[in-house]
């Protein structure tokens, strides 16, 4: 494949449908729901009605995966049940969606686990300002100084998604 000019149009992504897995199923998993999209998959094949409800708001088209079409006949079979009232809404509906604050606190977490991962400690001014440093340079712009993370803030979430990702255990 040759090498073209970047483009700006939002249709240059489709291209490349590595990149929307990675975007669209591959990323969501790990940041909504700390897991892999692999782990997720295997304990759906396994049984697992919530992480097949976690893939399908991601994902409709899991519907089609054979190893998975036992939940859909099921729900037919008895489609009053709780389990087919909990594949109707994850089918219907679609996953929370966050706000920047809170999609910086996840990435944050993220970071502090991976570092840790590593054999790097990083302290929260550190986690704090690698974000900040980060959202500068997607938006082109200088941070905007309402939305700076406080050291605080990031040892709160710190504590709260000690045991969110998963797939790092």
């Amino acid at each position: 494949m040759e090498y073209e000019e970047e483009s700006t149009e939002i249709g240059y992504i489709n291209d490349y449908p590595e990149l929307v897995f990675v975007v669209r199923v591959i990323f969501p998993c790990l940041i909504l729901y700390g897991d892999s999209h692999l782990s997720l998959y295997k304990k759906a094949v396994e049984g697992d009605i919530e992480s097949f409800c976690d893939l399908l708001r991601i994902d409709k088209m899991i519907i089609s995966d054979t190893n998975l079409s036992e939940y859909l006949r099921q729900m037919n079979i008895n489609p009053r049940s709780p389990q087919s009232n909990k594949i109707n809404n994850a089918l219907l509906g679609s996953y929370r969606p966050m706000n920047l604050q809170q999609f910086k606190m996840r990435a944050g977490s993220y970071i502090d686990k991976t570092s840790k991962t590593f054999g790097f400690s990083l302290s929260a001014k550190d986690i704090g300002d690698i974000l900040e440093d980060s959202s500068a340079v997607f938006k082109n712009e200088p941070v905007d100084p309402d939305q700076i993370i406080t050291a605080e803030a990031i040892m709160k979430y710190r504590q709260r998604y000690r045991g969110f990702w998963k797939f790092m255990e």
